[in-house]
C-alpha cells in the first residue's frame, strides 16, 4: 500500500510541474507575441515618418528649383510639416507604450 501512495504522490507532483511549465511557456509566448506586435508598430511608425520627411524634402527641392524659397509658408508645405508632427507624436506614443510594457514585464519578473 505504501508503494501505491508514493506512486500517486509522485504522479500528482509530476502533473503539477507539467501544468506550471505549460503555464509559464504560455505566458512567455504571449509576452513575446506582444513584444513583436510593438516592434512591428514601431517599425511602421518609423517608415511613415521617413516617408513624410521624404515627401517634404521632395516638395522643398521642387519649390527651391522653381525659385520659391519660402515653401514652408505654402499651404502644401505647412500641411507636410503638420503631417510630420503627427507622425512624430505617433512614434513617441508607440515608444512610450513599448517602454511601459517593458517596465511592467521587468516588475512582473522580479
Amino acid at each position: 500500500m505504501l508503494q501505491w501512495s508514493r506512486i500517486k504522490d509522485d504522479l500528482y507532483h509530476g502533473i503539477v510541474l507539467l501544468r506550471k511549465g505549460a503555464l509559464t511557456a504560455a505566458v512567455y509566448s504571449s509576452q513575446e507575441a506582444d513584444r513583436l506586435k510593438f516592434q512591428r508598430r514601431l517599425q511602421a511608425a518609423h517608415r511613415h515618418l521617413a516617408s513624410a520627411y521624404r515627401a517634404l524634402g521632395k516638395y522643398g527641392l521642387m519649390k527651391l528649383q522653381s525659385g520659391h524659397p519660402d515653401f514652408m509658408k505654402d499651404k502644401e508645405g505647412s500641411h507636410l510639416v503638420r503631417e510630420i508632427d503627427v507622425k512624430r507624436a505617433e512614434l513617441e506614443k508607440q515608444m512610450a507604450e513599448r517602454d511601459d510594457f517593458d517596465r511592467e514585464e521587468e516588475q512582473d519578473g522580479k
